[in-house]
């Protein structure tokens, strides 16, 4: 069965309306850029999971417009192998204080 994809238009206001609520967009993103991401992400409280990036360089693209600490592991297992996941984060080009926050985030987000 095929979901539609939700209308996020609302979800700024509604972030900055219930700051101590985190919001986390799983599969939220699936190529990085634009003004609406940046938008999403300026709010304190809004994650996002890389689970449907379609490329490793993707990930430090998204690091652009929105902080390791609210980037999280995902990899929509079963759906995709765990290992492109864990592969796509390891052959991503960031510090090692990147990839642990990115490590750490989903632990606490969740």
């Amino acid at each position: 069965m095929r979901v539609p994809t939700v209308n996020l238009t609302p979800l700024p206001k509604l972030a900055a309306a219930t700051p101590n609520v985190k919001l986390v967009l799983i599969n939220g993103v699936n190529s990085p850029g634009g003004k609406l991401q940046e938008e999403r992400f300026s709010l304190p409280n809004v994650y996002c999971d890389i689970a449907q990036l379609e490329t490793s360089e993707g990930i430090a693209k998204l690091l652009k417009v929105i902080p390791a600490e609210r980037l999280l592991f995902g990899s929509y297992s079963p759906m995709f192998y765990f290992d492109a996941a864990r592969l796509k984060l390891g052959e991503s080009v960031l510090t090692a204080e990147q990839e642990r926050a990115l490590r750490r985030g989903f632990c606490i987000a969740a």
